[in-house]
């Protein structure tokens, strides 16, 4: 007797690993709750209900955009409550501590949604208030409600996290996108070649075996990278790794990524900057990394993603109250990190910028040297 294979996309009848109109090219790690919700939609009877309270991820993970488009495309999304303050504090020896995770609470009805299908949405903004009075504030109406419309939340599966944000955010970002391009004009080859000479490659750190590191100067290997904070230039660490021993995790577009004379880095888990290095490095497999030959294009970028602009969108769609991470990867750049549209007349600005880069990043050069 066969037996059965596990496929991703069939759980329960909710396809956990990609989206009609962004197939992944890995293997998706959805969050254990997506299952439990997909197990609760089979069960559920045809205009049954059903409440489920979860953490904010399920507004903002990568792989969760499979969920948020069931969920808005197939059911019909009646509520979602949002806490801003610590709801599980039952936790020691004194049962005092606080769990560090974000909390959310959405009713969903198994019912097709209609084109007028709106969501209630319930932001409970104080924080120090515990669960006994979050719920009596809701169920008396004396917190704030907005509706929007379901269409919305299918239109924007990428993220949720802007059903959390004021008006003035939201002119922001459109305004943000309506003016820039998006970044595939790099990491798209068709592309980058005949615009910039030049390919760019973004793609996730290895795996290779920590006991085999060493402090040999290899000729056929590798530079480890130090984790140093508060700096934009990544700082080799005097180790080394042998060629031979990189593990390249399925999705990999190989060797070829670090063997481009550039790149750009950054930690996956709590980035802190992105930075810069000309050296042959290798990072871990909780790095991530865009590399190139092209050296000016790498420095444009790297400002780029150091920016404000940046840093205020990750920070207001990636960021979830009570959560301890934030999660930078390449399908997070690639969607919401976007390039202003360079002309004749505004090319001398992005000159400019590339030319003060990198004069800042030889200053922090001769700190390290020093």
């Amino acid at each position: 007797m066969k037996q059965k294979r596990f496929k991703m996309s069939d759980v329960y009848g909710v396809n956990l690993h990609s989206t009609p109109s962004s197939p992944k090219k890995y293997a998706p790690n959805p969050n254990l709750y997506a299952f439990f919700i997909a197990l609760g939609l089979s069960l559920l009877k045809d205009n049954g209900k059903f409440c489920y309270i979860i953490p904010q991820t399920i507004l903002t993970a990568g792989d969760l955009d499979v969920l948020r488009y069931h969920l808005a495309k197939f059911t019909t999304i009646e509520k979602i409550i949002i806490f801003s303050g610590k709801m599980f504090i039952g936790r020691g020896l004194k049962q005092d501590k606080p769990i560090a995770t974000s909390s959310l609470i959405f009713v969903i009805r198994r019912i097709m949604p209609n084109p007028l299908s709106c969501t209630e949405i319930i932001h409970y903004g104080n924080s120090n208030d515990n669960v006994e009075k979050c719920l009596e504030n809701i169920s008396r109406g004396k917190v704030k409600k907005r509706k929007i419309k379901q269409i919305d939340l299918l239109r924007s599966v990428s993220n949720w996290n802007f059903i959390k944000r004021d008006s003035i955010f939201l002119e922001f970002y459109n305004t943000y996108k309506k003016n820039t391009d998006n970044i595939s004009i790099y990491y798209e080859h068709a592309c980058s070649k005949p615009k910039f000479g030049n390919v760019f490659y973004f793609d996730r750190g290895l795996k290779y075996p920590k006991n085999k590191i060493t402090e040999d100067n290899l000729k056929d290997g590798y530079s480890i990278v130090e984790n140093i904070k508060n700096c934009y230039l990544a700082k080799t660490s005097g180790r080394f790794i042998d060629r031979k021993l990189l593990d390249f995790p399925f999705g990999s577009q190989g060797e070829r990524v670090y063997q481009q004379k550039y790149k750009i880095i950054w930690s996956y888990i709590n980035y802190d900057h992105f930075r810069f290095s000309k050296d042959n490095i290798m990072i871990d497999y909780n790095s991530v990394i865009i590399s190139s030959d092209n050296k000016d294009e790498l420095l444009w970028l790297l400002s780029l993603l150091n920016s404000s602009i940046a840093i205020c969108i990750f920070d207001s769609l990636l960021r979830n109250e009570n959560e301890k991470d934030i999660l930078i990867g390449i399908k997070t750049v690639k969607e919401f990190v976007r390039v202003p549209k360079i002309t004749e007349d505004n090319q001398f600005i992005k000159d400019e910028i590339i030319k003060r880069v990198e004069e800042m990043l030889a200053l922090e050069d001769v700190l390290f040297g020093d």
